[in-house]
């Protein structure tokens, strides 16, 4: 068995069987560490991402730590930011694309079916504002509507919508200011 020392040096080295054992000693745990930290869905992905991060940054590994130590920090990081990331895309679905669902539509549809614990009347308050923020955006004048459905809604990057637009991120910016400003005032008027 190769120490973890050649190991390495040697994969540092580009050398592909280090490379394999590398995996083979080390997939298992990080494995582990992502499903504990984001689910079997997303384990997947994380160690994916984890490991293009570690071989990217091999020779950055300065051994303040063991290597399985640098590892798994990794890995829990990158489990993290995937996290966040998911916390960020469902904050993005329309508030009234969440419905109440029995037992049975739960079985009947899988973990494709969002579920939520408010009461009617608080699911019915929320579906006036979505109708009156659908309206309040509708009402705003073309690109500002635009820039918030693709930053708020798409997620899109300030650059990639000036690009699109042609115009800059500061323009980005101030359109994204002023349909906001509008649909606030718009929502406390209607308050």
């Amino acid at each position: 068995m190769i120490s973890e020392c050649t190991l390495l040096s040697n994969l540092i080295e580009g050398d592909q069987y280090a490379f394999n054992q590398f995996v083979k000693r080390h997939q298992s745990r990080m494995d582990a560490t992502a499903r504990a930290i984001v689910g079997p869905m997303l384990a997947d992905d994380v160690v994916q991402d984890a490991w293009l991060s570690i071989f990217r940054n091999i020779k950055s590994f300065e051994g303040r730590a063991s290597l399985r130590t640098w590892l798994l920090v990794i890995t829990a990081n990158m489990a993290k930011a995937h996290l966040r990331k998911s916390r960020n895309e469902l904050s993005r679905i329309p508030r009234n694309a969440l419905k109440v669902v029995s037992a049975e539509e739960q079985e009947e549809h899988g973990a494709s079916v969002l579920w939520h614990d408010e009461t009617p009347d608080a699911l019915l308050a929320r579906d006036q504002k979505c109708e009156e923020l659908e309206a309040g955006l509708q009402a705003l004048p073309k690109r500002q509507r635009e820039v918030v459905y693709l930053y708020d809604y798409q997620g899109m990057a300030m650059n990639d919508i000036a690009h699109r637009h042609g115009i800059t991120q500061g323009n980005v910016r101030v359109l994204l200011h002023r349909a906001r400003a509008t649909l606030l005032s718009a929502m406390e008027r209607r308050e």
